[in-house]
C-alpha cells in the first residue's frame, strides 16, 4: 500500500512537467508535418526569406535541425530552395514561427523544472535575505560555566551549563 501510494505521489509532482511537455512536442510534431505539407504543395515566393552567408558564417551561425530546417538567430527556417556561389551560400527559406515558438516554450518549460530561469534565483536569493534579516540576527549562544568563573558552583552543578540569562536586580514580591 505504502508502495502504491509513493508510486501515485510520485505520478502527481512529475505530471505537471510531463503533461505539459508531451503536449508541446505533439504540437510541434504536428506543426511539422502542416508545415512539410506547405511546402510540399507550394509557397507564395512572399512567404519565403532569402537568407544569404559567407561559408564560414554558415558554419558558425546555422544549427541543423535537419538537412532541410536550420536555426538562425533563434528563429527556425525550412529549406526551400539552396545554392552556392563563389564563397557565398544561399537559402530560400520559410520561417517557422510556430515551431520556434513552440522550441521557445519547450526550453521555458525545462530551465523552470530545472530552477535555471532568472526569475527563480531572484526569487531565491529574496527568500534568503528575508530568513537571514528575521531569523539569523540574533544567533543563539551559550558558555558552559567553569568553577573559576563561579565559584559558588558545586561539584555537581559544574557540567550544567549556564542558562543563558541572568537573575532579576530584585528580590520577587512577596503574595
Amino acid at each position: 500500500m505504502k508502495r502504491a501510494a509513493s508510486i501515485l505521489l510520485l505520478l502527481c509532482i512529475t505530471f505537471p512537467f510531463w503533461g505539459s511537455y508531451s503536449w508541446l512536442m505533439i504540437s510541434k510534431q504536428i506543426i511539422r508535418k502542416e508545415v512539410r505539407n506547405q511546402l510540399l504543395s507550394g509557397m507564395h515566393k512572399e512567404d519565403l526569406v532569402l537568407l544569404t552567408f559567407t561559408r564560414k558564417e554558415a558554419l558558425k551561425l546555422l544549427k541543423w535541425e535537419d538537412e532541410k530546417e536550420f536555426e538562425y538567430l533563434g528563429q527556425l527556417y525550412d529549406v526551400v530552395e539552396s545554392g552556392t556561389e563563389g564563397d557565398l551560400c544561399w537559402y530560400s527559406c520559410y520561417p517557422d514561427l510556430e515551431e520556434s515558438s513552440l522550441n521557445r516554450q519547450i526550453a521555458s518549460l525545462v530551465e523552470q523544472t530545472l530552477g535555471n530561469s532568472q526569475q527563480q534565483k531572484e526569487q531565491q536569493k529574496q527568500l534568503i535575505t528575508f530568513l537571514k534579516v528575521n531569523y539569523l540576527s540574533n544567533p543563539f549562544t551559550w558558555q558552559a560555566t567553569s568553577p573559576e568563573k563561579d565559584p559558588q558552583l558545586t561539584p555537581e552543578l559544574q557540567t550544567h551549563c549556564s542558562p543563558g540569562y541572568t537573575t532579576p536586580p530584585s528580590p520577587p514580591p512577596e503574595s
